[in-house]
């Protein structure tokens, strides 16, 4: 029996509830990929799925787990559709810099600014996250652009 096989079996016979918590879901989704059966770490994370509010370390580790799978079943597109997405959605430069990686050349650039544009034009609920995004990923001519934003959106000064 193998490592995914003892694995899986662990939880499926001794705590078959946690099999759909995404982080479990996600760790034996790996071993089921890394041992090929991919189509069954897919099947996994699908009764798994995470919520859009998951606490940490959030959907991240379920996201990877998928990608991997999708990969290996050569479903490229659908896997870089879901770093695209994850990317511009948490944020994720690692996930932004995978998909860039796997573009066709001069593809890279055009999505790199359709990212930063998506994400100039997004109304941060935590302006934090935007502008350490921002910082790692832009530009020195894009961040006069993120300058210029914060200076219109400025509270007034004290008088």
């Amino acid at each position: 029996m193998g490592d995914a096989e003892a694995y899986l079996a662990e939880y499926r016979d001794h705590e078959p509830t946690a099999l759909k918590r995404p982080l479990v879901a996600a760790r034996i989704a790996q071993r089921l990929t890394a041992a090929g059966r991919a189509e069954e770490a897919l099947a996994l994370l699908h009764a798994a799925k995470p919520s859009a509010d998951q606490a940490p370390p959030g959907p991240g580790p379920w996201i990877d787990a998928r990608i991997a799978a999708l990969d290996q079943l050569e479903r490229g597109e659908e896997a870089q559709q879901v770093r695209w997405r994850f990317a511009l959605l948490r944020l994720s430069s690692q996930h932004l810099r995978d998909h860039l990686k796997r573009l066709p050349a001069f593809e890279d650039g055009e999505a790199q600014e359709q990212a930063l544009d998506l994400v100039l034009a997004w109304n941060f609920t935590t302006i934090c996250a935007g502008v350490c995004w921002l910082v790692r990923k832009l530009k020195e001519s894009r961040s006069a652009i993120m300058n210029v934003s914060c200076q219109k959106n400025s509270f007034p000064a004290k008088t």
